[in-house]
């Protein structure tokens, strides 16, 4: 299912914010995924199969476009980077060798 550019914006602003309130996220996809699930107003008293669903039915953005966020604002904002963001850089070329095999 398609997302309109405003849903699209609504996740990258939540994205933005939590990481500009909790430093820890920046170096943490699953729990800035988490808390932006609970912005989007996913209740934690449901199941987990219910937010697996909301994702696979477009309720809920997946957690790659989250990522994908993260790695958007923190390439745009560098004081938006985590701890580990330099090593993951430095890394980078060993992953590329390593896929192109």
């Amino acid at each position: 299912m398609a997302k309109s550019v405003d849903e699209l914006h609504s996740v990258q602003d939540i994205v933005k914010a939590l990481l500009l309130e909790r430093p820890k996220l920046r170096d943490s996809d699953e729990l800035l995924a988490c808390l932006v699930y609970e912005k989007l107003g996913y209740s934690w008293n449901k199941p987990f199969f219910a937010i697996m669903q909301a994702i696979s039915e477009g309720e809920l953005p997946t957690f790659e476009s989250i990522t994908r966020c993260r790695r958007k604002m923190q390439e745009k904002y560098p004081q938006l980077r985590g701890k580990k963001y330099q090593v993951k850089q430095e890394n980078q070329e060993v992953y590329k060798e390593y896929a192109k095999e």
